[in-house]
């Protein structure tokens, strides 16, 4: 491989461009299964854990982890870094606009949170696999997402949850000792 890059540096750069460009494609193609507006902007968080997940999503991440200790890719991979979280903000801010939102800092922070919880829950269901774990992060985004959603647009386009969340056990009276 060394041979068709000058640099370790070239070839994490064209590693992330080659990825990501799998990964735009593919949430292109799996957004236009839903119906424009609403209904493919709440397939975001979805699809931004799935992809976490792919070869690809992860030799990204992979990628954005070893730079941390690495001045020199650090230096490399900065720029096309930027570049990929750039399109993806505007592809987000394309389906935010589409579902009748408006972009704000509140979406902004959705989607930043969004994208590092999943490359993070990406990397820890290596070594602790709990699908608990994710499925309470991922429900807890969507809320935060419905929550921006109704008070946008009213409360009536809230997306009611698909199952009823488990009740409360009835707190117990404290001992007497």
């Amino acid at each position: 491989m060394m041979h068709h890059f000058p640099t370790r540096q070239a070839l994490l750069v064209a590693t992330v461009e080659y990825a990501y460009n799998k990964l735009r494609d593919y949430r292109v193609h799996q957004l236009n299964t839903f119906k424009p507006g609403l209904a493919r902007y709440r397939a975001l968080i979805d699809l931004a854990w799935e992809t976490a997940q792919t070869p690809e999503g992860m030799a990204v991440n992979e990628v954005r982890s070893g730079s941390r200790s690495d001045p020199e890719i650090a230096m490399a991979v900065t720029s096309i870094m930027t570049q990929v979280a750039d399109d993806y903000a505007r592809m987000v801010g394309r389906h935010v606009r589409e579902a009748g939102l408006t972009p704000s800092v509140e979406i902004q922070g959705l989607t930043a949170t969004t994208a590092m919880s999943v490359r993070s829950l990406a990397i820890n269901c290596f070594t602790y696999p709990r699908s608990s774990i994710v499925n309470s992060v991922l429900a807890t985004l969507k809320e935060a997402r419905e929550n921006i959603i109704a008070r946008q647009l009213g409360e009536s386009a809230r997306l009611k949850p698909a199952r009823p969340e488990a009740k409360r056990a009835p707190s117990r009276p404290a001992r007497k000792t």
